[in-house]
């Protein structure tokens, strides 16, 4: 878990990063364009998060239950049980993701897309007009910053709770 910890750390920079440099009309993924991987990266984190909590709750009032094939897993001790610092830092990102995303949604006028040679913005197919290069890349910076929001809020929710992970786990080999 220890790996995952770094993972998230290192991730949530990266989207802080080109979340604020969406903010100043850089288009990241023209110059980086695996850029995209971070979207992956959100499962790559989460799922064995959560799967851990799941099979391992850390906290005695952890009610972890499964009804009518649905999972469901108790969050709330492991977000209370959380050093404050940490947990004002994540409620932070969380509101600076949702600042990025919505600063990002209320300026994009469309999608942008290269057709036939020439830059167009387009709305769910349909032709809007003709843009500029620089337009274009507004936009894909525009785009992209309604993604890194996301990304934030969710890398550090994950962060969090792998910092209760890696905290229990060091505890754990400490009493053996």
């Amino acid at each position: 878990m220890k790996f995952l910890y770094y993972f998230a750390l290192t991730a949530l920079t990266l989207s802080l990063i080109v979340g604020i440099l969406s903010l100043v009309n850089i288009d990241v993924s023209d110059y980086i364009p695996f850029i995209w991987v971070l979207h992956i990266g959100i499962f790559v984190v989460l799922f064995p998060v959560l799967f851990y909590l799941y099979n391992n709750p850390l906290y005695e009032e952890t009610d972890n239950f499964e009804s009518s094939g649905r999972i469901s897993i108790n969050l709330m001790p492991y977000i209370s049980n959380a050093p404050r610092k940490l947990l004002l830092i994540t409620i932070c990102l969380i509101i600076v993701g949702f600042c990025i995303s919505g600063a990002s949604m209320n300026s994009m006028h469309g999608s942008p897309n290269y057709v036939n040679g020439s830059y167009v913005l387009e709305d769910h197919g349909e032709f809007i007009k003709k843009i500029t290069e620089i337009e274009f890349h507004k936009a894909k910076a525009n785009e992209l910053g309604i993604f890194t929001g996301l990304w934030i809020t969710f890398y550090s929710i994950g962060f969090l709770l792998l910092d209760q992970i890696v905290i229990y786990e060091q505890s754990e080999n400490e009493n053996e």
